[in-house]
């Protein structure tokens, strides 16, 4: 009787199994389980800051390493010892003399950028299409990547000319960025923060002197309980390998998406509530609280900042490409799809930064272009892409990141010196 009603549960699961695998199939979002096995980590990755951080490797640290912990920075807002190290290692690998004839291509921009440049992302298709090229024949292309999870102008600006100030070599820039300038510009603006400033929801519990009064801890004692339980939620999917099923990683990862949406509506409320506390440090100059004022702001920095990096690249022989990031809810710039729009839900203040901003920025582009900047839109770079790119509301994953890197490697040789 028993052997009877296992094989009777056996059976039901594999059905169960096959219909999810048929109808994702039918919506036109086949299964995935190594798509789904990165938005796991992804989505672990994500908790062990306050806001959302890179892939790849970064994830794959000890919980409560201190190395990972956020820390005040005196010249773009916050860093992390993890990547100070990093820092360290490409000093390192420009002081050894075998390395002297290395290409130096340093990548820019936030979350986005910083998966870009993972090895396994867009790192190595962007160096195996740019040593193609006659033009780096015979020479070794170290990509340093420098991108930070949150991250926007002027923070990268800054961060170029700190780099610069202690010593390192860099023939190339790549800066990859808009969707951060607009959206969390957009977002500083509605918690009382100037949108130039550092994304408020990673700058104001760093940078606020209330943080230990009794309801900010309760409310950064919610949030990181909250954080926990994603973490131990992809933990699971991912130790049991649930990922490897359509439907057990499915009701994972629904549940991840949903603890999530928490997290994120705790962050919201405890950054709020650290910017009220610490208005001198965290809320700048008096700006234009609207939208459409909010988002002019967070563009005439963008536009400024790629003319400046232009500038100092120029007069340093850097060769400079700025390039527009694509994103999913910039309109006509990709078929979405319906998994893309269930997994790609967006606080309100970035989509009306999106909608708003990235027309101007595509508008923009001319300008820059017409002032000696080597300036390159990508933001359609997935039009003709019929299947799921994004996992959420701007990040995807490897073969996202492949069509991107073969885009920025053509628009990169192009932009360069004929020899």
């Amino acid at each position: 009787m028993l052997s009877l009603q296992l094989c009777v549960l056996l059976a039901a699961g594999i059905t169960a199994e096959v219909a999810v695998r048929i109808v994702k199939s039918v919506r036109g979002d086949g299964w995935s389980s190594e798509s789904t096995r990165t938005a796991l980590e992804q989505a672990r990755g994500a908790t062990e800051v306050f806001s959302a951080s890179a892939g790849g490797a970064w994830f794959k640290n000890p919980d409560d390493d201190p190395q990972r912990a956020l820390h005040l920075h005196p010249y773009f807002g916050w860093e992390s010892g993890t990547r100070e190290i990093c820092t360290d290692a490409d000093l390192e690998f420009q002081r050894k003399p075998a390395n002297a004839n290395a290409y130096e291509l340093m990548l820019l921009g936030g979350s986005v950028a910083s998966m870009f440049g993972i090895e396994e992302y867009g790192a190595a298709e962007l160096r195996a299409q740019l040593l193609a090229d006659p033009r780096f024949q015979g020479r070794e292309i170290h990509i340093m990547n420098v991108a930070r999870g949150g991250s926007k102008q002027p923070q990268q600006v800054n961060r170029l000319v700190y780099l610069l100030a202690l010593g390192i070599r860099i023939d190339g820039v790549i800066e990859l960025d808009g969707f951060n300038e607009v959206a969390l510009g957009n977002k500083n603006a509605k918690q009382g923060i100037h949108p130039v400033f550092p994304s408020g929801d990673h700058w104001a519990y760093l940078g606020s002197t209330g943080a230990t009064d009794r309801k900010g801890i309760d409310l950064m004692l919610e949030l990181r309980l909250s954080q926990r339980a994603v973490a131990a939620a992809c933990d699971r999917a991912l130790d049991w390998q649930l990922y490897r099923s359509a439907l057990f990683g499915s009701i994972a990862l629904g549940n991840v998406h949903q603890l999530q949406q928490r997290v994120g509506l705790q962050q919201e409320e405890c950054t709020r509530y650290l910017t009220l506390q610490s208005s001198n440090v965290v809320r700048g100059p008096v700006f234009a609280s609207n939208a459409t004022g909010a988002v002019g702001e967070s563009l005439r920095s963008w536009y400024q900042c790629s003319l400046t990096m232009q500038e100092i690249c120029r007069a340093r022989s850097i060769h400079y490409l700025h390039v527009l990031q694509p994103t999913l809810h910039d309109k006509g710039s990709k078929p979405v799809t319906k998994r893309e729009l269930e997994t790609g839900a967006i606080d309100p203040s970035w989509l009306q930064g999106v909608q708003l901003g990235y027309p101007r920025m595509r508008a923009a582009g001319s300008a820059l272009r017409e002032h000696g900047v080597n300036y390159y839109d990508a933001s359609g770079v997935f039009a003709g892409v019929e299947g799921p790119i994004y996992h959420d509301a701007c990040h995807f994953g490897p073969p996202g990141n492949k069509i991107l890197a073969r885009a920025i490697a053509k628009a990169y040789l192009d932009s360069m010196p004929a020899k």
